[in-house]
């Protein structure tokens, strides 16, 4: 990510909270955050590589979940956040989580 970017469209606060937040969670459906390095242009997050591709990209193809895997991504989520004690983590979105199981 270009950090004059970041600066312009004041998006550092949002950066900042996502990367505290990626690097305080597990979960085998988020991609593990590894870390992050910069450079005088540029900031650079190491994510973990996933063969299987994000669901996001999966869900572009199809349109929409039918109703038993919407409600097997809902319950398994839920169930890692709720045992947990996160009960809210808005930055959780279709590009953080995995499609190996689709």
């Amino acid at each position: 990510m270009k950090k004059i970017e970041i600066i312009k469209s004041k998006q550092t606060d949002h950066i900042m909270n996502e990367i505290k937040i990626l690097s305080m969670i597990s979960h085998p459906f988020i991609i593990t955050f590894e870390g992050f390095i910069q450079d005088e242009k540029y900031l650079y997050l190491g994510l973990e590589l996933i063969n299987g591709g994000e669901l996001f990209t999966y869900l572009r193809g199809v349109g929409k979940f039918d109703l038993p895997q919407a409600l097997y991504y809902k319950y398994k989520i839920n169930l890692d956040f709720t045992s947990r004690k996160l009960s809210a983590f808005s930055s959780t979105s279709t590009q953080k989580i995995l499609s190996t199981e689709i």
